[in-house]
């Protein structure tokens, strides 16, 4: 497989594990789905091993055990560059805008379509307008993993 076949298929699996799913802490949230794509990439995200959560909070105190203060300096401690949302490839990791003090996390599936937890707490597809993306990680496939 090339790398934008491995990509497009860690974006896939992303989609298919998480598209149309109502958004719950700790078990379907942003990290979760970001993980899922870092995985399929051969990435071993630090993301997920806080522990479990099942509020704003918990996730807050997960995330600190993990040790980062923040999602961009855990995505950033991958080695992942950040690169305008011109360059964007599928399976990359963008930071949009949410309702905590935080921003969401959503997986790259072409250069318009981006899969997210909407407002309303379902995961799905999305066009986000170029000024929504608050950063993005190019998660190019790891060949060996971290």
């Amino acid at each position: 497989m090339t790398p934008l076949d491995i990509r497009v298929a860690a974006a896939q699996a992303a989609r298919e594990a998480f598209c149309d799913q109502t958004f719950e802490w700790g078990v379907r949230d942003c990290v979760r789905l970001a993980a899922h794509d870092l995985k399929g990439l051969g990435y071993r995200p630090r993301l997920t091993r806080g522990g479990y959560y099942k509020t704003a909070i918990g996730a807050r105190k997960a995330l600190k055990r993990t040790g980062f203060a923040t999602l961009e300096a855990a995505l950033d401690d991958l080695g992942l560059p950040r690169r305008p949302w011109a360059y964007a490839l599928p399976g990359d990791i963008v930071a949009l805008p949410s309702a905590e003090d935080w921003p969401a996390l959503g997986v790259v599936m072409d250069q318009t379509l981006v899969l997210a937890f909407a407002p309303d707490g379902v995961c799905r597809l999305a066009k986000p307008a170029a000024a929504d993306i608050l950063c993005l990680w190019s998660a190019a496939p790891c060949l060996k993993p971290r």
